[in-house]
């Protein structure tokens, strides 16, 4: 009886995606569109993004030799082809070369089609948050 026991709680995991769903469909039927676009609720998923490697190859040279990490956040927009168009937000620290590397990597990304309010992520602004650890002498 005890296996009785474990299988129900089994099937109680499986159910646990839906409500995000359901919140969509409650969303969807609010027939004020235009407010929903403003409030945008969808955030973009990526079906493809930058590998460590392709990081540390664009890892400034500058601050490799300074053992420097840095911290980059890109404002992309989502093109036609769901690659991202990328501007510096914010380069932390400034003038060493960790925007235009995040600028570089930002070019392996690739959105999904829709985000995750089901709406087209063509178009949707999304902010990506770029680290570079110090390599560890």
């Amino acid at each position: 009886s005890d296996q009785a026991a474990t299988q129900p709680s089994n099937t109680v995991v499986p159910l646990s995606p839906p409500p995000p769903a359901a919140a969509t469909t409650q969303a969807s039927t609010n027939t004020a569109g235009p407010p929903e676009t403003r409030a945008a609720p969808g955030t973009v998923s990526w079906a493809q993004r930058p590998t460590a490697r392709r990081i540390s190859e664009l890892y400034p040279q500058r601050a490799v030799r300074e053992g420097t990490g840095g911290r980059v956040m890109l404002d992309c927009v989502v093109q036609s082809s769901l690659s991202v168009a990328c501007t510096i937000g914010s380069e932390t620290p400034a003038g060493e070369g960790f925007g235009r590397a995040a600028l570089s990597a930002s070019s392996a990304y690739r959105a999904s089609p829709t985000l995750s309010n089901g709406q087209s992520a063509v178009g949707a602004r999304t902010r990506i948050s770029v680290s570079f650890q110090a390599p560890q002498r």
